[in-house]
């Protein structure tokens, strides 16, 4: 039922058609206090943009129909595939290349909401540069190559090309980053420097000095035992007076017709009918030493050779090759044959090593090798390497008249140090300019210069520039009013109201108009400051904002407050009631009076917002009692 002041609503109910119990008093309220508050609706609060890579709380709460909210436990989901979001409502933002919209929808029970959320795209920047390479150098060594990695924020890396230089002259490096190192007279630090993207990286090199070596002795090395008809490699190694060894190049000799060495030191095996022992010799700088060498008979004809090693390489790349002979006492060996190619673009060691040269395109060539009369080939191919894209650079002007257009190109840079324009995908990341595929961008109407950024995004790399939209001065006119604020008000209340002015080029500005309203239980001032008077009932006033020549109108209900309550009754024509109210929060009842033939209950002094429970009770003239015909919650 509703009362006449605005505290609480009720149903209406005809207490004459509730059957009566017989009762000597009001009932008590029952237990648990009034009744629960309803769910009306659900809605999501958090922030409406978040970071790629990081994460937002969201949360639900539920809107119930005394006007209260409360958070609660809804079912979460999201649209994006990028992005995520837990049973707790936890949103993680992931990798985007671009700005990107993820819906947020929230469930609980019947009620659905869903929310825009904007994961923003942060462009990574650099961070720091690492130089790798050998900290120590002999002094007068050269071909020591340094490289440097580029960090960016977040957490990529990248080899870069820098700048290269060196603190002293003592060293110096080139452009790709090859140190040389100069003669000393004692130990000397040097500092090698890579400048790139505006970050520079220091390291310290220790240049040593290297004392005059000499050498004491020669020794050679390898087996001790052949197979007739095989080679092996004998090395031969000098030892120095700093107790240093190193491979040196001798002159190799042996006294044997069954054998024969190398100048590098190949030692080859003929056919002998028996084991046979050859002493070999090297003399190097005034020192020599011999090594006996026992080559064995090995029965069997040679059949066959069978080469194996890699079917392609890439360029500038490397192979290794080797041989196998077959004999007809069904037993195989690696052999040493004579390597050769038929290819302008590689070449062959006599160890079997296939070096690759520079190709423009997929080679073909044919290795072979030739032992004791039996040869066999193979065919091989030299793979072409694509160049790979290094980076992108974006140019056009920096300034666009608004309604105007400018061409933007996008020049890539590949691993091989060529460059060429390319179409990538243009964007930009405002709505006062437009770019098309072609990468035209067009500045559209702004009422003031605004920064625009324009990116192009090319073989997984985006890059972007500065541009400005100016904007060209047009006359502006008010095309209308808008009253803005709070639509009732209570009596010996106020609300303050603002006028916003709308313009012919879409703005929008809260400004001070002329302020009237038409009735006598309200004033407003030159604020906008509405002040209502004392009502006797809900009533209505009428604002009026001019401004500019124009002008726009609002209604506002001015709302009776006050502590009498009206209680409406149906069915009690020539019947006598009373009526007793239970005050929740004072534990304590009100007996109202006895009514005849009532229409309606007065209940005097309520407290807004609390409830209350009240009985309404009918006299027996019969048996002399009351009975209890109606008895509910109210909120006052």
């Amino acid at each position: 039922m509703q009362f006449y002041k605005r505290i609480s609503i009720f149903t209406v109910m005809l207490l004459a058609l509730v059957s009566p119990r017989e009762s000597a008093a009001a009932s008590p309220p029952p237990p648990g206090g009034p009744p629960a508050p309803i769910l009306t609706g659900i809605f999501i609060s958090g922030s409406a943009t978040v970071d790629e890579e990081t994460s937002a709380q969201y949360e639900c709460s539920g809107k119930y129909s005394d006007g209260t909210t409360a958070a609660i436990s809804a079912s979460w989901s999201v649209s994006s595939s990028n992005s995520s979001i837990d049973t707790s409502g936890l949103f993680t933002a992931g990798n985007v290349s671009s700005e990107e919209v993820a819906v947020i929808t929230a469930t609980y029970g019947a009620y659905t909401v869903s929310m825009d959320v904007t994961v923003t795209y942060i462009a990574p920047v650099l961070s720091s540069l690492e130089i790798s390479g050998p900290a120590t150098l002999d002094e007068e060594t050269s071909g020591h190559q340094y490289s440097c990695i580029a960090r960016y924020s977040d957490g990529s890396i990248l080899s870069v090309l820098p700048a290269w230089s060196v603190s002293s002259t003592i060293a110096s490096i080139n452009t790709a980053g090859l140190l040389t190192a100069g003669d000393i007279n004692a130990d000397q630090n040097v500092t090698v420097t890579a400048s790139f993207g505006g970050i520079s990286s220091e390291y310290t090199v220790s240049i040593k000095q290297v004392a005059a070596i000499v050498l004491t002795g020669i020794t050679i090395e390898g087996t001790i035992a052949m197979d007739e008809g095989t080679s092996v490699q004998l090395n031969c190694v000098g030892q120095y007076s700093d107790d240093s060894t190193a491979l040196v190049t001798p002159a190799w000799s042996e006294g044997s017709t069954a054998s024969s060495i190398s100048s590098s030191g190949l030692l080859s095996a003929g056919g002998v009918n028996a084991d046979k022992s050859i002493t070999v010799t090297a003399s190097f700088q005034g020192f020599s030493d011999t090594h006996v060498v026992l080559i064995r008979d090995i029965p069997g004809i040679l059949e066959s050779i069978e080469i194996s090693g890699p079917s392609s390489l890439e360029e500038g790349g490397a192979g290794q090759y080797s041989c196998v002979a077959t004999y007809s006492d069904g037993t195989s060996k690696p052999i040493s044959p004579s390597w050769s190619e038929n290819s302008s673009y590689a070449s062959f060691s006599s160890a079997g090593l296939l070096s690759a040269g520079d190709v423009t395109s997929d080679q073909s060539l044919t290795v072979s090798a030739s032992y004791q009369g039996k040869s066999d080939s193979m065919p091989v191919t030299i793979l072409y390497q694509e160049p790979v894209l290094f980076s992108i650079a974006v140019s056009g002007a920096t300034e666009v008249l608004e309604g105007y257009s400018a061409d933007y190109v996008c020049q890539a840079t590949y691993s091989d140090g060529t460059t060429v324009d390319v179409n990538p995908v243009w964007t930009v990341n405002s709505s006062f300019a437009q770019i098309n595929a072609a990468g035209t961008l067009t500045g559209l109407d702004v009422v003031k210069d605004e920064p625009v950024t324009v990116s192009a995004s090319f073989g997984g790399l985006t890059e972007s520039m500065a541009v400005t939209v100016k904007y060209e001065l047009q006359q502006v006119v008010l095309t209308g009013l808008a009253i803005v604020g709070p639509g009732e008000v209570e009596e010996l209340g106020s609300v303050t109201l603002t006028c916003q002015a709308s313009y012919s080029d879409g703005s929008v500005a809260t400004v001070s108009p002329v302020w009237t309203e038409d009735s006598p239980q309200a004033s407003i001032d030159s604020a906008g400051m509405l002040a209502a008077g004392n009502v006797d009932a809900d009533d209505a006033v009428t604002v009026t904002a001019s401004f500019g020549g124009a002008s726009t109108s609002r209604e506002i209900e001015i709302w009776m407050v006050g502590t009498r309550v009206v209680y409406p009754l149906s069915g009690f024509e020539g019947k006598t009631v009373k009526a007793e109210l239970y005050d929740l929060n004072a534990d304590e009842w009100h007996d109202l009076g006895q009514l005849d033939s009532p229409e309606e209950l007065v209940i005097q002094d309520v407290v807004p917002d609390q409830w209350y429970w009240i009985s309404v009770q009918e006299s027996n003239t019969t048996s002399n009692v009351w009975n209890e015909v109606h008895a509910e919650w109210l909120n006052m």
